[in-house]
C-alpha cells in the first residue's frame, strides 16, 4: 500500500510542483490516535510545523467523525519569523475572528495533503 502510494507519478507531480523538483520524502510514521486520551498531544493546539514550507500527508487506515484535522486554508502563504514551539501556536480566539476552518474526517483509504507551513492542528476528544 506504501509503495503504491509513494510511486504514484501524479501524486509526485503535484508534490514537486508545490515544493520544487528537489522535494525529498524525509519521514514515513505510523501513529494512532486515541480518542478522549488522558494526556493533551501538543498537535492539539493551533500551530503551523516549525520547518518551512514542508507537506504533510495522512492516509488513513479507517473512517471516523469522532477525531479529525482543522485546517486553515491560505495561511500556508505566511511568512513566519517564529519558529520554537511556543512561538508557532495561535489562540482559538484569533483563529476564530480571522480565518475559517476547514475540517477533515478520517475517511478509509483516503488522504489528505497539506502544507504544514498553515496554521492546523488535529481534534481527538469529541
Amino acid at each position: 500500500m506504501v509503495e503504491d502510494i509513494l510511486s504514484d507519478k501524479n501524486l509526485t507531480n503535484i508534490i514537486k510542483n508545490y515544493l520544487g523538483k528537489d522535494a525529498k520524502l524525509d519521514t514515513i510514521s505510523l501513529d494512532t490516535t486515541k480518542l478522549n486520551s488522558h494526556s493533551n498531544s501538543i498537535s492539539e493546539q493551533w500551530h503551523y510545523d516549525n520547518v518551512g514550507n514542508r507537506i504533510k500527508m495522512f492516509f488513513f487506515l479507517n473512517s471516523t467523525k469522532l477525531i479529525n484535522t482543522e485546517f486553515i486554508e491560505g495561511t500556508n502563504r505566511i511568512k513566519h519569523k517564529k519558529f520554537n514551539t511556543l512561538e508557532t501556536r495561535i489562540s482559538e480566539e484569533e483563529i476564530n475572528r480571522i480565518y475559517k476552518k476547514k475540517i477533515f474526517c478520517p475517511s478509509r483509504s483516503k488522504a489528505i495533503i497539506f502544507d504544514t507551513n498553515a496554521y492546523h492542528r488535529g481534534n481527538y476528544a469529541k
